[in-house]
């Protein structure tokens, strides 16, 4: 019998690597010039199997776009496998396949 627990796969590699080269990068103080981590905007959370409650974020993008983290789909192997998509205000999204989730449940 396994070990019931929440397993977040999160975001597509796709998603991550979309974030890692158009989000606003760490901000720097205009009056110590010392960098400060750039601001996440919590948006939402989604409860995992023992109420655990988990944030949902709002990356604001070098362009002046916004993505949005929101749960793709949640399946069920031991206990909620959580997916993440990430909406981006252009309108595109980054999704896991259906083949993509049924190799990790």
């Amino acid at each position: 019998m396994g070990i019931r627990e929440d397993q977040i796969w999160g975001l597509t590699e796709e998603a991550i690597e979309f974030l890692s080269e158009n989000e606003v990068p760490e901000e720097v103080c205009l009056h110590c010039h010392r960098p400060f981590p750039r601001h996440l905007e919590r948006v939402d959370w989604y409860e995992g199997m023992f109420e655990t409650q988990y944030p949902l974020y709002r990356h604001v993008l070098l362009g002046g776009e916004t993505a949005v983290e929101f749960v793709q789909t949640i399946e069920w192997s031991s206990g909620p496998c959580i997916f993440l998509g990430l909406s981006v205000s252009d309108g595109r999204e980054f999704l896991w396949t259906e083949d993509e989730i049924e190799e990790r449940i």
